[in-house]
C-alpha cells in the first residue's frame, strides 16, 4: 500500500472510531434512567389528601419520570389550587362534547379523588443546548382499591 492509500486508511479509521464514541455516548446517555437525585419536591396545600398522600403520589409520579432516559427531573410540584382548577377546566371543556382521558376519569373517580402534578425536566438528547420542559402535567386518581394502583395512585395521562 502507498503512502497515500495508507493516509486514507487512517483517516477513514479515525473518523470511524470518532463516529462509534459518538454513537456510544448517545446510547449510554440515552438508555440511563431519568436522575431524579436533585430533584425539588414542593406541596402548596393538600386539599382533601393527607401530605403522606400527596408524598405518595409524588413517589409515583417520579418512579414514572424516571423512564424519561437521558433527561434531569428539575421539580416536582403539587399545587392544590392549581389542580383543582385546570381539572375544573377539564371538566367544562369536555362538556361541550369532547373528551378526554381526564374527564374520564373525573367521572369514573370523582372530582375530589383526581390530582394533577407538574413537573420540570431537561434532557440533553445529544444537541448541542439541552432542551426543556416546564409544567409537564400528570394526572394521578386516588383508588387504593384499583389492581392498577401504585400506593394508591392509578395514572391517568400526562402532557400538556
Amino acid at each position: 500500500m502507498d503512502e497515500t492509500g495508507r493516509k486514507a486508511l487512517l483517516t477513514a479509521s479515525v473518523l470511524l472510531a470518532a463516529v462509534l464514541l459518538v454513537a456510544c455516548g448517545y446510547a449510554w446517555l440515552s438508555s440511563s434512567p431519568a436522575d431524579t437525585s436533585r430533584t425539588r419536591i414542593t406541596i402548596h396545600g393538600t386539599g382533601t389528601f393527607s401530605r403522606a398522600q400527596i408524598r405518595d403520589a409524588e413517589d409515583v409520579a417520579l418512579k414514572h419520570l424516571r423512564d424519561f432516559h437521558g433527561c434531569r427531573i428539575d421539580s416536582l410540584d403539587y399545587d392544590d389550587t392549581q389542580s383543582k382548577s385546570i381539572l375544573a377546566l377539564e371538566q367544562e371543556t369536555t362538556r361541550t362534547g369532547g373528551s378526554s382521558s381526564i374527564a374520564s376519569a373525573i367521572s369514573r373517580y370523582g372530582m375530589a379523588n383526581v390530582i394533577m402534578l407538574t413537573s420540570d425536566y431537561t434532557c440533553a438528547h445529544g444537541g448541542a443546548s439541552p432542551e426543556s420542559a416546564k409544567g409537564w402535567g400528570l394526572w394521578y386518581a386516588w383508588s387504593p382499591e384499583s389492581e392498577d394502583a401504585s400506593k394508591g395512585w392509578v395514572y391517568i395521562d400526562e402532557g400538556y
